[in-house]
């Protein structure tokens, strides 16, 4: 069962916003929610342009998040030095 697995990735309502100029930003990822467990197989899939990227890349923190929560292994990704990721 999943309960009895390790969640490895947290991500709760992430959203992550870039800005290209003063008054033009682009909101590539909104309210995006899920759990990666340990041992599990997980796809990511979606258009084009949808986000997918920016999500893997700000799990391995080469992104900030604008808002929600990143945690890996338990410990928000903000608080981990990136050559641990």
């Amino acid at each position: 069962m999943v309960e009895d697995r390790k969640k490895l990735v947290e991500i709760k309502n992430l959203d992550i916003t870039f800005n290209k100029g003063r008054k033009n930003q682009t909101l590539a990822v909104q309210n995006a929610s899920f759990d990666i467990y340990e041992g599990e197989t997980f796809g990511l899939v979606g258009e084009s342009g949808s986000g997918k990227t920016t999500i893997g890349r700000t799990i391995m923190k080469l992104n900030a998040p604008t808002a929600g929560e990143v945690r890996y292994d338990g410990t928000d990704v903000t608080k981990i030095k990136r050559r641990l990721i």
